[in-house]
């Protein structure tokens, strides 16, 4: 994220907002995060998060600190609302954006210092490394939720205080979940933005490594937000490959598929459902919000180790292991010294072909993630945060 962007975040955070009376008793938590995107992963799991906030018992105000230009889809706002509001008065603040370099997140956590109540950051990030500085600037709020089992630990290991793990939640409404598993392990795909974390350019590399043509298929369905650095699309990657146990110019499109196109709700569940297994070459995720999904469809996950997905791979899934750790691209703006996983081609290589003809187990996200059991947690959190614990 740009200066500009961030210099936006403060700017946003000290207007006054316009008056709005308590209605209820429930707790208010003012929530700030973008939200109105239909297809964008942040918005997506932001919804989510401010729908188990309800299913709490509090009364969640959704406040974009970047307001969306465009009409927000129906979907959304049949989803969610009600709740875009900003409140004069509420009983936590709760503030969520990419976790920034220290220069830039201590201006924003020490405006926070200066509003009104208990003051939390909810924290997604990929590096595994971040600097005292932030650590510092993390230490100043009241509280700092990680959404996954790898954040959380990154956090504590370098000192931050106060953090606590709330589950990105599956609701018992999901699509996805109404999709019966596959039958077979041979259709591959991955759905993402072409990056370096991503990495979409080793998948292709280990597919044309672990299979000839006609033995499997893959499908990269590409997101139409384009990563802001000059990373070469996947296409270069499979180029350098060529020819090689048996890929051709001539003879690879008609196995590996690559999808441009925005697909709507509907569409992205047809994608999960026409395909069996979901890879990925990540080497650094938040939470990696397509494989979620893919987990919700009962489709076999083949990942490499980045973190988030470790909350949500069960009986069937093959995590390809770290083998240490390489510095982050220099595309992305996180401090010095910020890292990410690396693992060997080989060894994603040996997972693809470890699956392939299985009949998969076809198991689904824990139950523990259920929303209903994440609500719970979030209401005690808030509770934590108005009680000073």
């Amino acid at each position: 994220m740009d200066e500009a962007r961030w210099n936006q975040i403060i700017s946003a955070m000290g207007r006054g907002p316009p008056s709005m009376e308590r209605e209820d008793d429930r707790p208010v938590v003012f929530f700030r995060t973008p939200w109105e995107r239909l297809d964008d992963g942040w918005s997506i799991a932001a919804r989510a998060y401010a729908r188990v906030m309800e299913m709490g018992g509090l009364n969640v105000c959704l406040s974009s600190w970047s307001p969306y230009q465009g009409a927000v889809d129906e979907t959304v706002l049949a989803d969610v609302g009600h709740m875009a509001k900003t409140p004069t008065v509420w009983d936590a603040h709760v503030f969520s954006c990419t976790l920034g370099p220290g220069a830039a997140m201590a201006p924003i956590m020490k405006n926070m210092r200066d509003n009104q109540g208990p003051q939390a950051y909810h924290c997604v990030f990929e590096r595994q490394y971040i600097e005292p500085e932030l650590v510092d600037a993390l230490n100043l709020l009241d509280g700092v939720w990680a959404q996954c089992s790898a954040n959380r630990d990154v956090l504590v290991n370098h000192g931050v205080k106060n953090v606590t793990l709330i589950h990105h939640p599956w609701f018992d409404d999901d699509p996805h979940l109404n999709l019966e598993p596959p039958r077979q392990c041979k259709r591959f795909y991955w759905i993402g933005r072409s990056e370096p974390r991503k990495a979409p350019d080793r998948l292709v590399r280990a597919f044309v490594r672990a299979f000839k043509p006609g033995e499997a298929e893959l499908t990269l369905k590409l997101s139409m937000y384009l990563h802001p650095g000059a990373y070469p699309p996947v296409q270069q990657a499979l180029a350098a490959e060529l020819p090689i146990n048996g890929w051709t110019r001539e003879n690879w499109q008609q196995h590996i598929h690559i999808i441009h196109d925005r697909l709507s709700r509907d569409g992205m569940v047809r994608l999960h459902a026409d395909h069996d297994v979901y890879v990925s070459a990540s080497r650094g995720e938040g939470l990696d919000l397509p494989a979620f999904a893919a987990k919700l469809a009962g489709r076999q996950l083949v990942l490499t180790d980045s973190g988030g997905p470790r909350d949500f791979v069960n009986d069937g899934d093959v995590l390809v292991p770290a083998c240490g750790l390489v510095p982050a691209s220099p595309e992305y703006p996180w401090g010095d010294g910020a890292t990410y996983f690396d693992h060997r081609l080989e060894d994603l290589v040996a997972a693809l072909q470890s699956v392939r003809g299985k009949r998969p187990v076809g198991s689904r996200v824990p139950e523990k993630l259920n929303a209903r059991n994440v609500s719970r947690e979030m209401s005690r959190w808030i509770e934590s945060l108005r009680c000073g614990e």
